[in-house]
């Protein structure tokens, strides 16, 4: 479950979060709990502008959320599926530009030391345009480090290495891997349906008549069926890929992502974020409040339920005790319609007034005929 969230501190002072918490069904799985849990120590490290910051990790009766960097934006996902509906694509220089941003913050976190100046040897695992956020201002952050990839259909699976589904022995050139296939996807719009594997796509790739030659060959080493034959680090895939930008003489990525996100979804960058935010967030109008404990990001709780923020088992109307202003955290879920925001009393009166006026007009008629 996803909530936009608001952290309020002393003086007035306060800025929006990203709330994730586990959905009830799996709340209590054991499996789903330790994930939850890694996908939060890994994050808890890493500090770099395309990596979405991780600020809290809580917990209450047995119930865990992260509280992490709100990205005002949309999903790659989200947007890639806007620009099909639309018949629009990512133009190759914006494309490769994405990208390097992306790779930049794999580079980061591959690269990534203890305290001890010992590597940490960091791979994300997962990178495909779900956990890609794009923010209105430019920004390009990638999340959810330390997820496996699920199987789920075709789309997900060309994301995949294949060393990850016969081995499981993984390095950082997976994550190498499955930037290639994202910039094939942000190229091609869509992945076609025939394509089964990585060779497949960078035949599609190639194929394409509009496609610039250099990034086909930047896809097709990063998706090498074998390991050694891939870029042998993000670093290289960054330096060939900014090695096309300068030569296409483009300007800077934040500039152009932004007039591009702004023409794609029609309105101003500084809109109301909660209510232009992409369809992760639930549609039901709820306000409620979560009193937590602050600690640093550095510096992650250990899950204790005396010392752990209230967090609400599932989302109900908060009482008039839980509105009080000392509470740091204010939680606002999705509301998309006037009818999905009314409260479900008014709508039974509703309901049964205007039955009760049709039923009062048949009366009428058969009295008259």
């Amino acid at each position: 479950m996803e909530f936009l969230a608001r952290q309020e501190g002393l003086a007035g002072c306060s800025k929006l979060v990203f709330l994730k918490t586990l959905a009830k069904p799996v709340a209590t799985d054991p499996t789903f709990i330790e994930l939850f849990l890694n996908k939060a120590r890994i994050a808890a490290r890493l500090s770099h502008p395309n990596i979405v910051q991780i600020y809290e990790l809580g917990e209450v009766n047995g119930e865990y959320f992260i509280a992490m960097e709100h990205v005002h934006g949309h999903h790659l996902g989200a947007v890639l599926d806007t620009l099909r509906a639309k018949a629009q694509s990512f133009s190759p220089v914006l494309a490769a530009q994405l990208c390097t941003q992306v790779l930049r913050g794999l580079r980061y976190a591959h690269t990534l030391e203890d305290e001890q100046g010992r590597p940490l040897h960091l791979v994300h695992k997962n990178v495909c345009p779900a956990n890609v956020l794009l923010g209105f201002s430019g920004a390009v952050k990638i999340y959810n480090f330390g997820i496996p990839f699920l199987k789920a259909g075709n789309r997900r699976t060309l994301y995949v290495a294949p060393e990850q589904c016969v081995d499981g022995k993984i390095d950082a050139r997976v994550d190498v891997y499955a930037t290639g296939a994202l910039l094939a996807e942000l190229l091609l719009g869509k992945f076609p349906r025939h394509c089964r594997d990585g060779q497949q796509l960078v035949q599609e790739v190639v194929q394409h008549p509009e496609l610039p030659f250099a990034l086909a060959d930047i896809i097709s080493c990063a998706l090498a069926p074998k390991r050694d034959d891939r870029f042998e680090s993000a670093r290289e895939m960054v330096l060939a890929l900014e090695h096309y930008v300068e030569a296409a003489g483009a300007s800077q990525v934040t500039v152009e992502l932004a007039n591009f996100l702004c023409q794609l979804f029609g309105h101003s960058t500084n809109s109301n974020p909660w209510l232009s935010y992409e369809e992760g967030f639930l549609n039901n109008a709820v306000s409620s409040s979560v009193s937590a404990a602050h600690s640093s990001a550095s510096q992650l709780p250990s899950p204790s339920p005396s010392a752990s923020p209230s967090l609400p088992p599932s989302p109900v109307q908060a009482s008039p005790a839980e509105e009080s202003k000392e509470s740091p955290w204010e939680v606002f879920q999705m509301q998309e319609t006037l009818w999905e925001i009314l409260p479900m009393n008014f709508k039974y009166i509703l309901g049964s007034l205007l039955l009760a006026g049709v039923l009062g007009g048949i009366v009428g008629w058969l009295f008259q005929t």
